[in-house]
């Protein structure tokens, strides 16, 4: 079986020209991850930042208190405007008081949404459990999970890995010299799908950490060590850390596409032709993304290609799909047995 599969990787690297493929679609990754993004926050990046960096630390009851009492001030300034207005115009007060007065007033305009944010997202961290409640400024961390979205270079690039492994034994006509093999059968099919299986998670979780090295030069890693329920506001990660998190998510993904290489190496079996297997294989991988897009379910791959996982056990979700591909596996094998009667 060693055999087989050496020669099935050698085959991959030589016939698909999977270096190239690799060398263009993280190349790819790493152009589109320098273009800016913007971000609507419900808050001003640098009041934000501003009071973050202010409040750093360990979250206490006291700068909860705090915030409390600093939106309380800005309520009060907000709300005074109008008599403080009639009282300059009436002579009640002189114009150094009335411009001290506009001066606050138009800051805490300016913090009102971002102080009522904190006091909100503190509140609702207070009430998680399992972790070290930290306050930092994680925007940046926000920001990069948000654009973790379906990677498309990928799904282009493992179909291009995928889709010629079993279809070139039929364009090239070497299908019929397989079939009198001796390991042409069940080795030969698994050898083909472990080589395809092992690309395209090695595939996989390079595009991941090529999104974290440009991350990592645009804004460092800062608050990498910091718990993940910090951002999320949730206790289902216990410990994790914002690092871990991003690191389980990516390997969730590459366990997500090898469940999609492996129905498109079903789908090639089927078909034996490269155009409609690659057009179909294609609509496959896509059409569940729109159709069952549900953030909280195991079973469908779309729950951690879409976004960010959430919402279930990170360690379930790789048993089913590890179960899925076994599945896949087995079927793309039946159905290469099957050809060759």
């Amino acid at each position: 079986m060693s055999k087989v599969l050496f020669a099935e990787l050698k085959k991959l690297l030589k016939l698909q020209h999977i270096l190239l493929i690799f060398t263009l679609a993280i190349s790819a990754r790493i152009v589109l991850s320098f273009v800016p993004t913007a971000h609507d926050h419900p808050y001003s990046d640098e009041v934000y930042k501003h009071y973050t960096t202010q409040l750093s630390g360990e979250l206490t009851s006291e700068k909860m208190r705090f915030l409390d009492a600093r939106l309380a001030e800005i309520q009060t300034l907000i709300a005074d405007y109008d008599s403080m207005q009639q009282k300059y115009q009436s002579g009640e007060i002189d114009l150094e008081e009335y411009s001290d007065f506009t001066s606050r007033h138009g800051i805490a305009k300016a913090e009102e949404k971002t102080v009522m944010f904190l006091c909100e997202k503190y509140a609702k961290l207070n009430e998680c459990s399992g972790y070290d409640k930290q306050v930092f400024c994680d925007t940046d961390w926000a920001d990069l999970f948000a654009d973790n979205s379906y990677d498309y270079i990928m799904l282009i690039a493992l179909l291009c890995i995928v889709v010629p492994a079993f279809d070139s034994e039929f364009s090239s006509g070497s299908f019929a010299q397989i079939l009198t093999s001796k390991r042409g059968r069940t080795q030969t099919a698994f050898a083909k799908l472990i080589a395809v299986t092992l690309a395209v998670f090695v595939l996989s979780l390079l595009m991941s950490a090529a999104r974290l090295g440009v991350f990592a030069y645009k804004h460092g890693l800062d608050f990498s060590d910091k718990p993940a329920g910090n951002l999320l506001l949730t206790d289902s990660l216990g410990e994790k850390t914002l690092l871990g998190y991003f690191v389980t998510d990516a390997l969730l993904k590459a366990l997500a596409f090898v469940f999609y290489a492996l129905a498109a190496c079903t789908i090639s079996v089927a078909c034996k032709n490269v155009t409609f297997s690659f057009v179909l294989s294609f609509l496959v991988c896509v059409t569940p993304l729109f159709v069952l897009n549900d953030s909280g379910n195991v079973l469908i791959c779309a729950s951690v290609l879409n976004r960010m996982y959430g919402g279930f056990s990170a360690v379930r979700f790789a048993i089913v799909s590890c179960a899925k591909s076994v599945v896949g596996c087995c079927t793309a094998v039946v159905l290469w047995r099957r050809k060759q009667k």
